[in-house]
This record gives C-alpha cells, sequence and structure tokens, in this order.
C-alpha cells in the first residue's frame, strides 16, 4: 500500500486546489490514504480554503518549528515526518505545483517488489556548485569516515555542478528507509551552501543512497501524463 504525502503552507494552498483535482481525475489517487503535512503556524484543518478536501479521506498532520527558511521548514518536515506518521510501506511523495494531464499508467507494482529504496524523475545538476562537496563534509563527520565520499569534480565559479541524481516533485520512496534516514539527520538537514543556509530533502535522501550503495530507479514521469511548474 501506498500513502500519498504532500504538503502546504499559506503560499500553497491555492496551488493545491487547482492540481489535487488532477491527481484524483486522472491518476485516482483517492485510492491510496492521502496525508497532508500543514504548516500550523500559519494554517489550521479548518481553514475554508481546505474544504475542497472534505469529500476525500484525508490525515492532516501539523507541523511547527522555528528555521532558517519557509523552505527549510516544509523541507524539513516532508523529510522527517513519514518516519511517524506514514504506515504504508510506501509513499508518494507530490509536489503541489505537480499536476496530473491524462490517466496513462505512471508506475508498475513490480517496482515496489525490488529492492529500490525510492523511484523518482532523473536530474541532472545540484545547486550550487560545491553542495556535493558539502555534504560529503557533512557525512566524514557524521559517520566517521564510515561512508566513502563521492568526490565530484567541479568548478567553484560555476552556479552549479553537472552529475547524475534525481528531482523530487514526484518520489516513491520505501517508508521504512525513509525513516532511517531521517535519524541520521538529527531533525536538522545539513546545509548545501557555505554562502547562505540552504537545505533540500531530494538532494540529501539522494546522496544518503549514493554513499551507502542502495539502490534507486528513475524514471521519466513526465511521458506518463505528469507535468511539474507553477500553476
Amino acid at each position: 500500500m501506498i500513502t500519498v504525502l504532500t504538503a502546504i503552507d499559506d503560499e500553497h494552498v491555492n496551488e493545491l486546489q487547482k492540481t489535487f483535482p488532477t491527481w484524483i481525475k486522472y491518476k485516482k489517487l483517492n485510492e491510496f490514504p492521502i496525508s497532508i503535512i500543514y504548516d500550523a503556524d500559519q494554517l489550521s484543518e479548518t481553514d475554508s480554503r481546505l474544504d475542497f478536501l472534505k469529500e476525500y479521506k484525508v490525515t492532516f498532520i501539523p507541523w511547527t518549528g522555528k528555521y532558517a527558511s519557509q523552505r527549510e521548514k516544509m523541507l524539513t518536515a516532508l523529510t522527517l515526518v513519514p518516519a511517524n506518521d506514514i504506515k504504508t510501506d510506501w509513499y508518494l511523495k507530490i509536489d503541489t505545483d505537480t499536476t496530473a494531464t491524462n490517466n496513462d499508467k505512471w508506475f508498475d507494482y513490480s517496482w515496489l517488489k525490488k529492492d529500490y529504496v525510492f523511484i523518482s524523475q532523473p536530474w541532472k545538476s545540484t545547486k550550487p556548485a560545491n553542495a556535493i562537496k558539502l555534504l560529503d563534509d557533512w557525512s566524514t563527520k557524521q559517520f566517521s569516515g564510515k561512508f566513502k565520499k563521492l568526490d565530484l569534480p567541479f568548478d567553484p565559479n560555476e552556479k552549479s555542478i553537472r552529475h547524475n541524481r534525481i528531482i523530487s516533485w514526484l518520489f516513491l520512496c520505501n517508508t521504512k528507509w525513509s525513516a532511517d534516514m531521517a535519524q541520521f539527520c538529527a531533525g536538522t538537514l545539513p546545509s548545501i551552501s557555505d554562502i547562505k543556509r540552504r537545505v533540500s530533502q531530494d538532494t540529501y535522501l539522494w546522496y544518503m543512497a549514493e554513499i551507502t550503495g542502495k539502490k534507486y530507479k528513475t524514471f521519466n514521469f513526465k511521458s506518463k501524463g505528469w507535468i511539474h511548474g507553477r500553476v
């Protein structure tokens, strides 16, 4: 079984109003349990803008706390919440700016029987250029050198580093593995910038899969009726 997971704050409620109905209409995601993390410092479950969800069985999960940015707050929630609040073996994390456009079959249940820790859209870069080096430095301290560094070459004069990775606007993840990774970050995602604190949920999970030698699958979900971008 899979739980559908997304996260909202005041800025993204209106976006979910537009995209959520497409998930139901085209991909029938109402057949799965649905969990929505909400910023409890900005919203409540009784917010009238969420009335469109009343006809569905939705579990609301409050999230609060002080973080360096709103981005960090919500990405931390998406990383940590599955450990305690997702009861299915897998969860499908969907960004609120992800839209379904047709009823094409978008995943294969056989994937869940393999030893993948996640399935996600492929991506080709990370910002800033030294992001992976910073994660290498973090993991060396965090794990006392237990895992080999990735040591990806980069140009410090560039804005990003080019390499194969994933982007998680549609992210099917093994819940137990995700919970284990949440423990490693000890409640605070490592920063991938040494200029201004910046965290990334998908960069962190991709990096942990890489250094621990776990298998994952990349799949072009755009070819199966999904699009990603502001709506």
